[in-house]
């Protein structure tokens, strides 16, 4: 059976094969299932939002940068093989970014 920071380096390596390089990307959560078969984890990343055109300063809206908001994906991996059978969108309260 795998331990927990070999879940991590998993979830983090199938991360960053899919999306390539994530800005702060961080585990937020960990946890062994029930019955010792899979981890669960959870990381977070920085996305940028662009903001949606204002009628009355179009111009100012496309070179406005957007604003960033944490985004959170819960990976799924094998306890046993260290293998990600999931990975899904994870909701938790948006932190506005500092």
């Amino acid at each position: 059976m795998i331990g927990a920071k070999d879940a991590v380096a998993a979830a983090t390596a199938y991360m960053k094969e899919i999306y390539g390089t994530l800005p702060g990307l961080l585990v937020e959560e960990i946890e062994l299932e029930e019955g010792n078969q899979y981890w669960l984890v959870t990381m977070g990343f920085w996305q940028t939002v662009p903001e949606a055109p204002q009628p009355t300063n179009q111009l100012a809206a496309l070179f406005s940068a957007g604003s960033t908001k944490r985004v959170y994906k819960e990976l799924k991996v094998d306890a046993h093989q260290g293998v990600v059978k999931y990975m899904k969108i994870r909701t938790l309260p948006s932190v506005p970014r500092a």
